[in-house]
Protein backbone atom coordinates (compact mmCIF):
# COMPACT_ATOMS: atom_id res chain seq x y z
CA UNK A 1 0.00 0.00 0.00
CA UNK A 2 1.27 3.96 -0.55
CA UNK A 3 2.97 5.38 2.45
CA UNK A 4 0.99 8.52 1.84
CA UNK A 5 -2.36 6.74 2.78
CA UNK A 6 -3.18 5.47 6.32
CA UNK A 7 -4.46 2.21 7.28
CA UNK A 8 -7.94 3.10 6.69
CA UNK A 9 -9.14 6.12 4.11
CA UNK A 10 -11.82 8.30 6.00
CA UNK A 11 -15.53 7.18 5.65
CA UNK A 12 -17.58 8.85 2.56
CA UNK A 13 -17.97 11.60 1.12
CA UNK A 14 -14.08 12.39 1.48
CA UNK A 15 -13.00 15.43 -0.04
CA UNK A 16 -10.50 15.97 -3.30
CA UNK A 17 -8.51 18.68 -3.49
CA UNK A 18 -8.51 20.34 -7.22
CA UNK A 19 -5.28 19.94 -8.10
CA UNK A 20 -6.45 16.08 -7.90
CA UNK A 21 -9.05 16.42 -9.88
CA UNK A 22 -7.46 18.14 -12.57
CA UNK A 23 -4.71 15.39 -12.51
CA UNK A 24 -6.85 12.41 -12.81
CA UNK A 25 -8.35 14.17 -15.74
CA UNK A 26 -5.15 15.19 -17.67
CA UNK A 27 -2.55 12.05 -17.20
CA UNK A 28 -1.78 9.50 -19.26
CA UNK A 29 -3.55 8.83 -22.22
CA UNK A 30 -5.11 12.49 -21.37
CA UNK A 31 -1.59 14.46 -21.88
CA UNK A 32 -0.94 12.61 -24.81
CA UNK A 33 -4.21 13.49 -26.20
CA UNK A 34 -3.82 17.35 -25.46
CA UNK A 35 0.37 17.17 -27.10
CA UNK A 36 -1.71 16.16 -30.69
CA UNK A 37 -4.31 19.04 -30.05
CA UNK A 38 -1.63 21.30 -29.46
CA UNK A 39 0.65 19.82 -32.11
CA UNK A 40 -1.67 18.69 -34.61
CA UNK A 41 -3.74 21.50 -33.90
CA UNK A 42 -1.43 24.15 -35.89
CA UNK A 43 -1.17 21.69 -38.75
CA UNK A 44 -4.68 21.26 -39.19
CA UNK A 45 -5.63 24.89 -38.90
CA UNK A 46 -2.96 25.76 -41.50
CA UNK A 47 -3.32 22.76 -43.91
CA UNK A 48 -6.96 21.20 -43.55
CA UNK A 49 -8.51 24.94 -44.18
CA UNK A 50 -6.80 25.39 -47.16
CA UNK A 51 -8.21 22.12 -48.24
CA UNK A 52 -10.82 21.96 -51.64
CA UNK A 53 -13.75 20.74 -49.90
CA UNK A 54 -15.77 21.77 -52.57
CA UNK A 55 -16.63 18.54 -54.55
CA UNK A 56 -18.76 18.02 -51.57
CA UNK A 57 -20.75 20.66 -53.12
CA UNK A 58 -20.70 19.02 -56.67
CA UNK A 59 -23.06 16.62 -56.94
CA UNK A 60 -26.27 16.04 -58.96
CA UNK A 61 -26.67 18.88 -61.28
CA UNK A 62 -23.95 21.36 -62.68
CA UNK A 63 -24.70 24.51 -64.27
CA UNK A 64 -22.10 26.12 -65.72
CA UNK A 65 -21.43 30.18 -67.31
CA UNK A 66 -19.00 32.26 -68.95
CA UNK A 67 -17.13 34.38 -66.67
CA UNK A 68 -13.98 37.44 -66.43
CA UNK A 69 -11.15 36.69 -64.70
CA UNK A 70 -10.25 39.68 -63.09
CA UNK A 71 -6.56 38.45 -61.60
CA UNK A 72 -3.92 36.62 -60.72
CA UNK A 73 -1.91 36.68 -57.51
CA UNK A 74 1.00 34.10 -56.86
CA UNK A 75 0.14 32.39 -53.10
CA UNK A 76 2.31 32.02 -50.36
CA UNK A 77 1.52 28.14 -50.83
CA UNK A 78 3.14 25.39 -53.09
CA UNK A 79 3.22 21.80 -53.92
CA UNK A 80 5.62 19.08 -54.99
CA UNK A 81 9.02 19.50 -55.14
CA UNK A 82 11.31 18.17 -52.52
CA UNK A 83 14.95 18.54 -50.76
CA UNK A 84 17.27 19.32 -54.39
CA UNK A 85 13.81 20.96 -56.62
CA UNK A 86 11.50 23.69 -55.43
CA UNK A 87 7.97 23.29 -55.13
CA UNK A 88 5.39 24.14 -57.83
CA UNK A 89 3.42 27.73 -56.97
CA UNK A 90 -0.09 27.89 -56.59
CA UNK A 91 -1.54 30.73 -57.87
CA UNK A 92 -5.44 32.24 -57.15
CA UNK A 93 -7.58 33.67 -59.87
CA UNK A 94 -9.98 36.13 -59.36
CA UNK A 95 -13.31 35.94 -61.11
CA UNK A 96 -16.30 37.32 -61.82
CA UNK A 97 -19.55 35.73 -63.20
CA UNK A 98 -23.44 36.18 -63.78
CA UNK A 99 -25.03 33.27 -62.55
CA UNK A 100 -28.31 31.54 -64.62
CA UNK A 101 -31.01 33.24 -62.26
CA UNK A 102 -29.39 36.88 -63.57
CA UNK A 103 -26.90 37.77 -59.92
CA UNK A 104 -23.70 38.29 -59.72
CA UNK A 105 -21.12 36.85 -58.11
CA UNK A 106 -17.25 37.27 -57.31
CA UNK A 107 -15.34 34.14 -56.35
CA UNK A 108 -11.02 32.50 -56.17
CA UNK A 109 -9.98 29.52 -57.74
CA UNK A 110 -6.85 28.31 -57.25
CA UNK A 111 -4.52 26.18 -60.18
CA UNK A 112 -0.49 25.70 -60.47
CA UNK A 113 -1.10 27.65 -63.59
CA UNK A 114 -0.65 31.40 -63.61
CA UNK A 115 -3.42 31.35 -66.44
CA UNK A 116 -6.37 29.73 -66.57
CA UNK A 117 -6.86 26.55 -69.18
CA UNK A 118 -8.57 27.74 -72.48
CA UNK A 119 -8.68 31.31 -70.96
CA UNK A 120 -9.05 33.46 -74.10
CA UNK A 121 -6.82 36.43 -74.45
CA UNK A 122 -7.72 40.30 -74.21
CA UNK A 123 -7.86 42.75 -71.52
CA UNK A 124 -10.09 40.73 -69.79
CA UNK A 125 -9.53 37.08 -70.23
CA UNK A 126 -12.62 35.19 -70.46
CA UNK A 127 -13.05 31.93 -68.07
CA UNK A 128 -15.22 28.83 -67.93
CA UNK A 129 -17.75 29.08 -65.04
CA UNK A 130 -18.79 25.93 -63.05
CA UNK A 131 -21.08 25.37 -59.87
CA UNK A 132 -23.81 23.10 -58.22
CA UNK A 133 -26.84 23.99 -59.77
CA UNK A 134 -28.45 26.83 -57.50
CA UNK A 135 -25.55 26.93 -55.36
CA UNK A 136 -23.39 29.94 -57.46
CA UNK A 137 -21.49 30.73 -54.21
CA UNK A 138 -19.69 27.67 -54.98
CA UNK A 139 -18.47 28.41 -58.36
CA UNK A 140 -14.58 27.66 -59.49
CA UNK A 141 -13.31 27.86 -62.74
CA UNK A 142 -13.43 24.75 -64.61
CA UNK A 143 -10.00 22.73 -64.32
CA UNK A 144 -9.51 24.30 -60.90
CA UNK A 145 -9.68 23.86 -57.28
CA UNK A 146 -11.88 25.86 -54.98
CA UNK A 147 -8.87 26.11 -52.48
CA UNK A 148 -5.29 25.85 -52.58
CA UNK A 149 -4.97 22.16 -51.48
CA UNK A 150 -6.34 18.96 -52.40
CA UNK A 151 -9.21 17.45 -50.14
CA UNK A 152 -6.28 15.16 -49.52
CA UNK A 153 -4.70 17.68 -46.94
CA UNK A 154 -7.71 17.13 -44.75
CA UNK A 155 -6.43 14.14 -43.20
CA UNK A 156 -3.89 16.66 -41.23
CA UNK A 157 -7.29 17.24 -38.77
CA UNK A 158 -7.08 12.99 -37.79
CA UNK A 159 -4.05 13.87 -35.31
CA UNK A 160 -5.92 16.17 -33.64
CA UNK A 161 -9.10 14.64 -33.69
CA UNK A 162 -7.57 11.48 -32.17
CA UNK A 163 -6.42 14.24 -29.53
CA UNK A 164 -9.40 15.31 -28.52
CA UNK A 165 -11.09 11.41 -28.44
CA UNK A 166 -8.16 10.55 -26.12
CA UNK A 167 -8.36 13.81 -23.95
CA UNK A 168 -11.99 13.53 -23.93
CA UNK A 169 -12.16 10.03 -22.71
CA UNK A 170 -9.48 10.28 -19.92
CA UNK A 171 -11.87 13.30 -18.32
CA UNK A 172 -14.64 11.32 -18.48
CA UNK A 173 -12.19 8.12 -16.86
CA UNK A 174 -10.85 10.48 -14.24
CA UNK A 175 -13.85 11.97 -13.46
CA UNK A 176 -15.68 8.53 -12.45
CA UNK A 177 -11.65 8.04 -10.48
CA UNK A 178 -12.20 11.22 -8.61
CA UNK A 179 -16.36 9.76 -7.74
CA UNK A 180 -15.14 6.40 -6.52
CA UNK A 181 -12.40 8.23 -4.51
CA UNK A 182 -14.69 10.77 -3.07
CA UNK A 183 -17.66 8.17 -2.36
CA UNK A 184 -16.36 4.33 -2.48
CA UNK A 185 -16.66 1.98 0.14
CA UNK A 186 -13.43 0.98 1.35
CA UNK A 187 -12.92 -2.99 1.02
CA UNK A 188 -9.72 -5.09 1.53
CA UNK A 189 -9.09 -7.91 -1.57
CA UNK A 190 -6.60 -10.61 -2.12
CA UNK A 191 -4.42 -10.66 -5.58
CA UNK A 192 -5.91 -13.69 -7.37
CA UNK A 193 -3.63 -13.69 -10.44
CA UNK A 194 -0.50 -12.46 -11.73
CA UNK A 195 -0.14 -12.64 -15.97
CA UNK A 196 2.86 -11.21 -17.65
CA UNK A 197 1.62 -9.45 -20.85
CA UNK A 198 3.72 -8.79 -24.13
CA UNK A 199 3.16 -4.92 -23.91
CA UNK A 200 6.14 -3.33 -22.60
CA UNK A 201 6.19 0.47 -21.12
CA UNK A 202 9.79 2.20 -20.97
CA UNK A 203 11.31 -1.40 -21.88
CA UNK A 204 8.88 -3.17 -18.79
CA UNK A 205 6.10 -5.72 -19.47
CA UNK A 206 3.27 -4.80 -18.27
CA UNK A 207 1.20 -6.83 -16.22
CA UNK A 208 -2.02 -7.95 -15.41
CA UNK A 209 -3.31 -8.23 -12.03
CA UNK A 210 -6.62 -9.66 -11.03
CA UNK A 211 -8.03 -8.59 -7.42
CA UNK A 212 -11.33 -10.43 -5.60
CA UNK A 213 -13.55 -9.07 -2.33
CA UNK A 214 -15.93 -9.28 -1.26
CA UNK A 215 -18.48 -6.24 -1.15
CA UNK A 216 -21.73 -5.55 1.37
CA UNK A 217 -24.32 -7.11 -1.00
CA UNK A 218 -22.68 -10.60 -0.28
CA UNK A 219 -21.90 -11.48 -4.14
CA UNK A 220 -17.73 -11.77 -5.39
CA UNK A 221 -16.14 -9.39 -7.00
CA UNK A 222 -13.10 -9.05 -9.50
CA UNK A 223 -11.35 -6.22 -10.43
CA UNK A 224 -8.38 -5.49 -13.15
CA UNK A 225 -5.44 -3.89 -12.95
CA UNK A 226 -2.72 -3.46 -15.61
CA UNK A 227 0.75 -2.20 -14.49
CA UNK A 228 4.30 -2.07 -15.84
CA UNK A 229 5.23 -1.44 -12.10
CA UNK A 230 3.61 -3.23 -9.62
CA UNK A 231 5.58 -3.20 -6.43
CA UNK A 232 2.83 -1.07 -4.35
CA UNK A 233 0.04 -3.45 -5.96
CA UNK A 234 1.42 -6.24 -4.32
CA UNK A 235 3.80 -5.39 -1.08
CA UNK A 236 0.29 -6.32 1.47
CA UNK A 237 -1.65 -9.02 1.51
CA UNK A 238 -4.67 -7.35 1.01
CA UNK A 239 -4.87 -3.88 -0.91
CA UNK A 240 -7.22 -1.37 -0.68
CA UNK A 241 -10.31 -1.52 -3.38
CA UNK A 242 -13.57 1.41 -3.30
CA UNK A 243 -16.73 0.54 -4.67
CA UNK A 244 -19.44 2.72 -6.14
CA UNK A 245 -22.45 1.37 -4.04
CA UNK A 246 -25.15 2.69 -6.06
CA UNK A 247 -23.57 1.54 -9.46
CA UNK A 248 -21.90 -0.97 -11.39
CA UNK A 249 -18.81 0.73 -12.44
CA UNK A 250 -15.82 -1.32 -11.69
CA UNK A 251 -14.06 -0.91 -8.30
CA UNK A 252 -10.94 0.80 -7.76
CA UNK A 253 -7.24 0.03 -6.63
CA UNK A 254 -6.61 2.59 -5.10
CA UNK A 255 -2.80 2.01 -5.50
CA UNK A 256 -3.18 2.07 -9.20
CA UNK A 257 -3.62 5.57 -8.77
CA UNK A 258 -0.35 6.82 -8.86
CA UNK A 259 0.71 10.05 -6.27
CA UNK A 260 -2.41 9.61 -3.93
CA UNK A 261 -2.34 10.89 -0.33
CA UNK A 262 -3.83 11.82 2.39
CA UNK A 263 -4.04 15.45 3.28
CA UNK A 264 -3.69 17.17 6.89
CA UNK A 265 -7.64 18.17 6.67
CA UNK A 266 -8.62 14.82 5.52
CA UNK A 267 -8.37 15.17 1.89
CA UNK A 268 -7.26 13.30 -0.81
CA UNK A 269 -4.49 15.37 -2.33
CA UNK A 270 -1.48 14.59 -4.36
CA UNK A 271 1.20 13.50 -2.62
CA UNK A 272 4.72 15.37 -2.18
CA UNK A 273 6.59 15.82 -5.25
CA UNK A 274 3.94 15.25 -7.93
CA UNK A 275 3.96 17.53 -10.56
CA UNK A 276 0.79 19.25 -12.10
CA UNK A 277 3.07 21.00 -14.72
CA UNK A 278 2.40 19.37 -17.47
CA UNK A 279 -1.12 18.46 -16.45
CA UNK A 280 -1.94 22.07 -16.93
CA UNK A 281 0.75 23.56 -18.96
CA UNK A 282 0.22 21.59 -21.84
CA UNK A 283 -3.74 21.35 -22.16
CA UNK A 284 -3.82 25.38 -21.56
CA UNK A 285 -1.03 25.71 -24.12
CA UNK A 286 -3.26 23.54 -26.21
CA UNK A 287 -6.20 24.97 -25.76
CA UNK A 288 -5.13 28.53 -25.99
CA UNK A 289 -2.38 28.25 -29.25
CA UNK A 290 -6.04 26.78 -30.98
CA UNK A 291 -8.37 29.82 -29.47
CA UNK A 292 -5.95 32.09 -31.04
CA UNK A 293 -5.32 31.10 -34.14
CA UNK A 294 -9.08 30.56 -35.06
CA UNK A 295 -9.50 34.27 -33.92
CA UNK A 296 -6.77 35.62 -35.94
CA UNK A 297 -8.27 33.42 -39.25
CA UNK A 298 -11.67 34.28 -38.89
CA UNK A 299 -11.18 38.05 -38.04
CA UNK A 300 -8.20 38.73 -40.42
Amino acid sequence: MSKDLPERLPPPPRALSTALRLRLMMMGVGLAGWWMIAIGGLFAWIFAGAADWSALHFHGGIATATGAELGVQRTGYSEGGGKKRPGHPIYAHRFHFIADDGTAHDGVSYSRAPAAVGAEAGATPRVEIEYPSGQPRHARIVGMRGAPFSAWLGLTAVLPAIGVMLAVWRIAIGTRIARTLAIGDEYRAKLASKQWTNVKINGRNVIKLMFTFTPADGEPRSVTVRSNDPQELTDEAEERVLLLADSSAPALVADSVPGLALGRDDRLVNAPGVSMFWALAVPVMAAAGNIAYAVWVFTR
